[in-house]
């Protein structure tokens, strides 16, 4: 089983000057996580990410009661699909569709106003986001069973959480009819400071018990950078034995080695853990293979079908082949093409998962499919 893969860099000065690497904030940030920094963590206004120089660190840690991962949380999820497509705000051109998918998914920029601007060229905080209460609301949600991911861009995540208390957003959240939400997708990125990756894993944390304390099942979200961060989920989903799902949002991560990443996490905390299934968000359909044995503990969200059709294109899959194309289609609606695509994506994750299994099979490695 491949390992957890780390990022090696030679330390930089940034490295020595980083918090961390006096042991300030172990055992939850080792002082070796810093020889990663690889910019400063010079940062008095907190833009975009809180450091180990923050003026506010104390107040930071205080919100979420320090590094220690030992957030309870008891979320237990019903049995999902190993497909689940993701709407958007278009409801008007969203379709109903039939039993074969009887879960949903919506990400949190679908349901808020004015969460994030565009100004000079990048994303800003919006001035006053407000929650969509009444999207969900529409026929194409009816008899489906929702997650909401709550995923997106930094600046519209920041912004919500810093906001959450003043826009209610958990109170409306929680009258939306949700089956669960995943915990908030604060973001680890290589290169920053260490101190911040502890506080955002312990702060997704945190969002994942305000959703249960507002009565919605919270599905905690995934991210880790070494084998200090992947270990210390491994022990905690030992120490929560309730839940059964976690999930990673794989949008951003384009590059080979960054899948390499996400696939090698996914196999170090399953290969410890087998009874967890994980959600992945955008994941690589031409990846899947990578998963081998574990793929039945794979479970696919998936906005790509809508997102093509919005566009005017279509999915297509060759009869024989199960290889498919995105091709500009004019002669059918969005609804048509919406649920053309969705069908034939998931048609394709059964014919990658039955190929595993069939090799699992003949090699005599098949248990049974959950």
């Amino acid at each position: 089983m491949q390992d957890f893969i780390e990022s090696h860099k030679s330390p930089s000065l940034f490295s020595l000057s980083c918090e961390t690497s006096t042991g300030k904030f172990a055992p939850y940030v080792l002082p070796e996580e810093s020889s990663t920094v690889q910019e400063s963590c010079e940062n008095p206004y907190n833009l975009n990410v809180v450091t180990c120089k923050s003026p506010d660190l104390q107040a930071f840690l205080n919100e979420v009661d320090g590094l220690e991962m030992n957030t309870r949380v008891n979320s237990r999820i019903v049995k999902l699909p190993h497909y689940m497509p993701v709407f958007d705000k278009n409801v008007s051109h969203l379709p109903t569709l039939s039993n074969d998918f009887p879960v949903v998914g919506v990400s949190l920029i679908d349901i808020i106003n004015n969460g994030i601007m565009h100004k000079a060229g990048s994303l800003h905080e919006g001035k006053e986001p407000a929650i969509r209460s009444s999207l969900l609301e529409s026929p194409c949600f009816d008899n489906k069973k929702i997650i909401l991911f709550t995923s997106g861009p930094d600046s519209l995540i920041e912004n919500i959480w810093h906001k959450r208390h003043r826009i209610r957003y958990f109170e409306i959240i929680s009258g939306m009819g949700l089956l669960a939400a995943t915990g908030f997708n604060f973001s680890l990125i290589n290169g920053e400071c260490a101190f911040s990756q502890g506080l955002n894993i312990k702060r997704s944390l945190q969002s994942c018990l305000e959703y249960e304390n507002s009565g919605i099942a919270a599905i905690p979200h995934v991210y880790a950078l070494n084998s200090h961060q992947a270990r210390r989920w491994v022990d905690w989903f030992r120490s929560n034995p309730n839940i059964e799902y976690f999930a990673i949002n794989c949008q951003l991560q384009k590059s080979t080695h960054d899948i390499n990443q996400v696939i090698a996490l996914i196999n170090y905390i399953l290969g410890r853990l087998p009874r967890l299934h994980v959600i992945l968000q955008g994941f690589p359909y031409k990846r899947l293979k990578d998963f081998n044995a574990l793929i039945n503990n794979i479970h696919i969200a998936d906005a790509s079908p809508v997102k093509n059709a919005m566009g005017h294109r279509k999915v297509l899959l060759y009869p024989g082949t199960k290889v498919y194309k995105s091709l500009s289609q004019s002669n059918l609606s969005v609804s048509e093409l919406i649920l053309n695509n969705i069908d034939c994506r998931k048609v394709m994750l059964d014919h990658e998962r039955a190929k595993i299994n069939n090799v699992k099979k003949s090699s005599g490695l098949l248990k049974k499919v959950s």
